[in-house]
């Protein structure tokens, strides 16, 4: 479910691109779905801002559950915000 099956092709539902495996969106080593610095996490994103993802290399597993704001908006960077403190305070192991 984590094997890349796709190189950054353009995700249909968020309009970005984005590495997929054959199950779950996967990481960046710089900056993606999953905050900065998140290469090996692996999870999904769902309707209106509901995010829930993995990280082995940190030991990580994460829910961000919104009550569902219009997708583009200021709330995104509050969003990106809280993806930044993870990574900050949960370096990898």
């Amino acid at each position: 479910a984590r094997r890349q099956s796709s190189l950054l092709e353009r995700d249909l539902t968020i309009g970005v691109p984005l590495p997929h495996g054959h199950g779950f969106m996967l990481g960046t080593p710089l900056v993606g779905l999953f905050g900065p610095g998140a290469e090996r996490a692996f999870g999904h994103a769902g309707f209106m801002h509901i995010l829930t993802w993995a990280d082995p290399a940190r030991g990580l597993a994460a829910a961000l559950l919104t009550s569902g704001k219009p997708s583009i908006g200021i709330h995104l960077r509050r969003a990106w915000g809280v993806l930044s403190a993870i990574a900050r305070r949960c370096p990898p192991l």
